[in-house]
């Protein structure tokens, strides 16, 4: 499983997969890009990863192991996902604590992004915890309240407004 197939997330990939016949689950939009987007290794000063020979596509709304609920969340890269557990969202490179995914890069687009995150934060609950691709965990709520770069005010998203899922 990847939410998005730049290099730093799915370096190992190919030889976890390989080794052990697992899927690779990604959304068709990245995978279609793969090799753009793992090309943000060169640029990096990295050699990009291979990546995997072939993949499985997840939609939005589907529901995959464990129960985990596929959310399409573009932005960062075009198929860029996040993934919503019981009591916990894993954002990928969409938000972070504190701050919010790279629209810097060739493929990423900075209204999708914020749509994204303006959506996890109407329909996630704010006491999720939010574990981002990198750095600590924070919460739906206080990235809603307290993101210096998209705060729920910005998507006109109040506490009352949000709903379970």
């Amino acid at each position: 499983m990847a939410t998005h197939m730049h290099f730093d997330h799915v370096w190992s990939a190919k030889a976890v997969i390989d080794s052990t016949g697992a899927d690779f689950l990604v959304h068709r939009l990245d995978w279609e890009l793969r090799y753009e987007l793992l090309s943000t290794a060169e640029e990096l000063g990295f050699r990009p990863p291979d990546p995997p020979d072939r993949a499985e596509f997840v939609e939005d709304g589907q529901t995959i192991w464990r129960g985990l609920r596929v959310m399409h969340t573009p932005g960062h890269t075009p198929g860029s996902i996040s993934l919503v557990g019981s009591g916990f969202v894993l954002t990928g490179d969409l938000l972070f604590n504190g701050s919010v995914g790279r629209t810097d890069l060739p493929t990423s687009n900075s209204k999708a992004l914020v749509s994204s995150i303006c959506r996890i934060y109407r329909e996630i609950p704010y006491h999720y915890v939010v574990y981002p691709g990198h750095g600590p965990p924070t919460t739906v709520g206080a990235e809603a309240t307290n993101n210096p770069f998209v705060g729920a005010s910005s998507c006109g998203v109040t506490p009352q407004s949000t709903s379970a899922t």
